[in-house]
């Protein structure tokens, strides 16, 4: 059993959440911004 790929296939898909957590904030502040400017 190869437990670096394992490791290698879970570190992947928690970088691929974090980055979509990241890309999320940043619309709803954008969206928050656009609100303020109203």
């Amino acid at each position: 059993m190869d437990t670096t790929m394992e490791t290698y296939k879970k570190r992947k898909i928690v970088q691929a959440s974090e980055v979509k957590a990241d890309q999320l904030g940043l619309e709803r502040s954008e969206q928050l911004r656009e609100l303020y400017r109203q």
